[in-house]
């Protein structure tokens, strides 16, 4: 009987957040609308060698008693890959909630790893 009722709310919530619309443009935007702009900080040691601009839909999915709810809330996420200039040190610059934060997120180094194991 756990199973049954396991499959029918793993179906149901699947159900569920697979008809939600997904926009992956905030809002529309016409021809005529005016650019926006956001000005980003980047350290200035640091030689920008690449960047991935990219729209990420986050769902949040719960239910309690037979009825579930769901939201997608969507983020703009930029990725920054970089050289600092005098080390060469490699890095990966976050930057999420572009028009709230002008310093990254979070950074990431990159560093070499010990060669993978023989198989």
């Amino acid at each position: 009987m756990v199973a049954k009722t396991s499959v029918a709310c793993s179906a149901l919530l699947t159900l569920a957040a697979c008809n939600l619309p997904v926009s992956t443009r905030p809002y529309p935007v016409s021809a005529s609308a005016a650019v926006e702009r956001s000005d980003l900080e980047i350290p200035p040691d640091l030689e920008v060698r690449s960047a991935n601009y990219s729209v990420t839909g986050l769902a949040d999915v719960s239910g309690m008693n037979g009825s579930t709810s769901s939201s997608v809330q969507v983020r703009p996420l930029l990725t920054v890959y970089a050289v600092r200039r005098a080390t060469g040190e490699q890095l990966l610059l976050i930057y999420d909630d572009l028009s709230q934060r002008k310093q990254p997120s979070r950074i990431v180094r990159l560093v070499a790893g010990p060669d993978s194991p023989k198989h």
